[in-house]
């Protein structure tokens, strides 16, 4: 069973490709191999969906204080992991994280992180579109340029 829902799912990313959708109800069965991978439990699923929309929101909403003038009218909001790396991190204006050393390098390691994310996935890309179109290629290569620049320059704040 196991080995033709993988042999499935790889037949559909290579022709039609797979919608988020479609993998769910192949993890839904209890012995498909997808399953233990997601969360089942819906009181907890729709919990975690919320802290998702939470996150989501306090990341893209920016707050604007009219009558203190004691305020930043547009300081935006960085997610400071926990100091043990469990457990849900915080947000705080980016003015107080940069101020606290220790807040500041959890939030250069997260940064660090999402650099490398960004650095393995343009890779992935350029390594394909080498083979299929160079132009591309070449526009994705500067792209990794340029988030090698910024490891090389967040390399320096330490």
């Amino acid at each position: 069973m196991r080995k033709s829902q993988f042999e499935k799912l790889r037949l559909m990313m290579r022709s039609e490709g797979i919608t988020a959708s479609e993998l769910i109800e192949m993890a839904r069965p209890k012995d498909s191999p997808f399953h233990d991978l997601f969360e089942w439990d819906n009181k907890k699923a729709a919990h975690e969906f919320r802290l998702m929309q939470a996150r989501n929101l306090i990341r893209t909403v920016n707050v604007f204080i009219d009558k203190d003038p004691e305020i930043s009218n547009s300081e935006k909001l960085v997610n400071v992991p926990t100091d043990s790396g469990k457990g849900e991190g915080t947000y705080k204006e980016m003015g107080t994280v940069v101020r606290n050393i220790g807040e500041f390098e959890r939030a250069l390691s997260m940064l660090r992180a999402k650099l490398n994310a960004a650095s393995r996935a343009v890779h992935e890309l350029e390594s394909v579109a080498h083979e299929e179109d160079p132009n591309t290629a070449a526009v994705l290569a500067l792209a990794m340029r340029s988030i090698d620049t910024a490891n090389n320059a967040i390399a320096t704040l330490h």
